[in-house]
């Protein structure tokens, strides 16, 4: 399945926000009004998009917050909205970074940050979603990790 074009823009914004940079995971639900139709949409997404940043090596934890390694993060990120708890230290207080692999991709598609336009660079797509399914997180609208709404956990009880 290829990546829908707003959400291939969508990442490669914030893969290259990401290049050099640290910020709190809730970076990655920035500007994401063009992907999904609400926030569960865009929560699932989130957690899809850090699970495979860190299963293909382009992004990595600094800082952890309200738990202590990236499964736990993994574990966590799927529980709690990062819609709802704004202002909470999981969401903004981890911090994650590009890595190395992410500065190289990035290098070999892209002019320097003073001459992008903002344009989305499909080859740069097609480089993404080859590395999404050489480790086994392919590109697909399904979820990888199900998000687990509040209310659903206590059903679940």
């Amino acid at each position: 399945m290829k990546m829908p074009t707003a959400i291939a823009l969508w990442n490669q914004e914030i893969l290259l926000g990401l290049d050099g940079e640290e910020w709190g995971i809730t970076y990655v639900t920035c500007k994401m009004s063009a992907i999904g139709k609400d926030d569960l949409e865009r929560w699932q997404y989130s957690v899809d998009f850090i699970y495979r940043m860190l299963i293909c090596d382009l992004m990595d934890v600094h800082n952890f917050m309200e738990c202590h390694d990236k499964p736990s993060l993994l574990d966590e990120i799927r529980k709690v909205s990062p819609f709802e708890d704004l202002g909470g230290f999981l969401w903004n207080g981890t911090q994650i970074h590009g890595t190395r692999r992410l500065g190289a991709l990035i290098r070999s598609y892209f002019p320097p940050p003073e001459q992008r336009n903002g344009t989305l660079n499909p080859a740069f797509t097609e480089a993404l979603e080859a590395i999404f399914a050489g480790n086994g997180v392919s590109w697909s609208d399904k979820p990888l990790l199900p998000i687990i709404p509040a209310g659903a956990a206590a059903a679940a009880r």
